[in-house]
């Protein structure tokens, strides 16, 4: 995004996105940690961490990888339950696709980042 001044010469009011904010000069972090046990989740404008509870399966709804290019998804799972996305993802290994965000295991942990075009694994344990 770009930045201007506002009529009092300040800059306004911008959210610079991934939890970061621009407000009266200062910028601050908003990122919080997402706790969810449900079957589904919609991935929200203002996650980044995402911590799984549910010890069933669990539907992730990923906001179109298209909008959100660069954009970066922790996810943990804190359960035995698999978190299931919504569409393909690209795996760790590159090739292929997978719905698999993590398995269900407990202590998994994985970063999804968006190349414009599909969700990517970009690391994991």
């Amino acid at each position: 995004k770009l930045l201007g001044k506002n009529s009092s010469d300040g800059v306004g009011n911008i959210t610079v996105g991934s939890g970061l904010n621009l407000t009266s000069d200062v910028l601050t972090v908003n990122s919080k940690i997402t706790d969810i046990n449900t079957s589904q989740y919609t991935i929200l404008s203002s996650d980044v961490y995402i911590d799984n509870f549910n010890n069933s399966s669990t539907q992730i709804i990923l906001p179109l990888a298209g909008l959100n290019t660069y954009r970066e998804l922790k996810f943990k799972n804190s359960s035995t339950g698999a978190l299931i996305a919504n569409g393909n993802i690209i795996p760790l290994s590159g090739s292929g696709t997978t719905t698999t965000i993590l398995p269900a295991t407990n202590a998994k942990w994985c970063t999804l980042v968006s190349d414009g075009a599909f969700w990517r694994i970009m690391q994991s344990n």
